[in-house]
């Protein structure tokens, strides 16, 4: 079962981690450029990985999971991170899973987590 809270709960304790529960002023337009510049950014991240899985190339499909597992674990989000290690060690092993299935796996997940990165950088 998907958990918005616990979602939310796990990126506000990387941004704690980050920066202290009670930012300064330069520390919260840091959090803020940070989860506003992963919502600008990962839309079309997540397009190079379907053109990549689409194309069947596993070491590309390696290269964007392992990027967009990065970007997604720096902010404690730990649902689309898990998903993308889990399509990184695939494609590692020189398999690929169906791409269908794992984009709308991925695509789902960013759908829930975009509204929480959003509400959270109007927050600061």
């Amino acid at each position: 079962m998907v958990d918005a809270a616990a979602d939310r709960a796990g990126i506000q304790a990387r941004l704690d981690e980050i920066c202290g529960p009670a930012p300064s002023e330069p520390e919260r337009k840091l959090m803020v450029r940070l989860l506003t510049s992963y919502v600008a950014k990962t839309p079309a991240a997540i397009d190079g990985l379907a053109e990549a899985l689409d194309a069947g190339d596993t070491q590309q499909v390696r290269d964007q999971a392992h990027a967009l597992k990065g970007s997604a674990a720096n902010l404690g989000i730990q649902a689309m991170s898990t998903l993308l290690a889990d399509l990184e060690d695939t494609a590692r092993a020189g398999d690929l899973p169906d791409p269908q299935s794992t984009l709308d796996r991925i695509r789902a997940t960013y759908q829930r987590i975009e509204p929480i990165c959003t509400g959270l950088a109007e927050e600061l």
